[in-house]
């Protein structure tokens, strides 16, 4: 059983690499990451919440009026941020979490977010996951089911074996795409992605993750690419990458 979650699992994670590597928008990406996640997990529908400076909400199988209520929680967040500030501090350390693992039936029948957003949509258990780059939030995703069976553990976590894909693909996106732009002097063009890339923070593993290759695979690349640009460090790299006219 583990095996086949392990397999399944993989699958997702190659198929939304391969969206981050084709999708011309984080928010394009975010909408193929909700497709995979309410697959993986079984949800009933997805919600993406972006970072600041991007489309604020990204759904999936949600209705015009729990679509309207969620901006209406978006855009009042302050009414109960201390009512979740604890759930949302354990997401961010954890990297999700699942609601009912948190909050008792006790203290959700006294939560002032829970009579006013959660029930009026008729969900019955959630799954938030915030993902995050160099310790920066880049938003939070939301699976949630109505009804019964309710979201349980074994679901999170096959959530956050997905969760590295969803951080690649966003932090790779954050930029214009690499494949868009024309390959550096020097370079192939899949040499000046992963030199993009490089400049932009992701390890040799998160290229490899995005790129479905191996590390070995990537490492080499780097090392052909220092070569071919005179380098001999990533942040001199970096700082070549830099100087190129975009």
């Amino acid at each position: 059983m583990i095996a086949s979650r392990t397999t399944i699992g993989e699958k997702y994670a190659l198929e939304l690499t391969e969206c981050a590597r084709y999708s011309s928008s984080p928010r394009e990406f975010q909408a193929h990451a909700l497709v995979a996640f309410r697959a993986l997990t079984n949800s009933d529908r997805g919600i993406y919440v972006a970072a600041a400076g991007e489309p604020a909400l990204t759904t999936l199988d949600v209705e015009e009026p729990a679509r309207r209520l969620i901006e209406y929680c978006e855009q009042n967040f302050t009414n109960y941020s201390a009512e979740v500030a604890a759930a949302m501090t354990a997401a961010q350390e954890l990297g999700g979490l699942l609601d009912l693992d948190f909050f008792s039936i006790h203290e959700r029948s006294k939560m002032a977010f829970y009579a006013e957003i959660v029930r009026p949509q008729h969900v019955d258990s959630m799954i938030v996951l915030i993902p995050q780059w160099k310790g920066r939030s880049l938003g939070m995703m939301r699976l949630e089911r109505s009804g019964h069976p309710r979201l349980h553990r074994d679901q999170l976590e096959l959530a956050l074996r997905l969760l590295p894909a969803l951080e690649v693909g966003i932090a790779a996106l954050s930029g214009e795409p690499a494949y868009r732009q024309a390959p550096l002097s020097k370079l192939s063009q899949r040499e000046s992605e992963i030199a993009r890339h490089v400049a932009r923070g992701l390890t040799t593993p998160q290229i490899a993750l995005l790129f479905g290759t191996s590390k070995l695979t990537v490492r080499n690349q780097i090392g052909k690419i220092f070569d071919k640009v005179g380098v001999s460090s990533r942040s001199e790299l970096a700082a070549w990458v830099a100087r190129k006219p975009r």
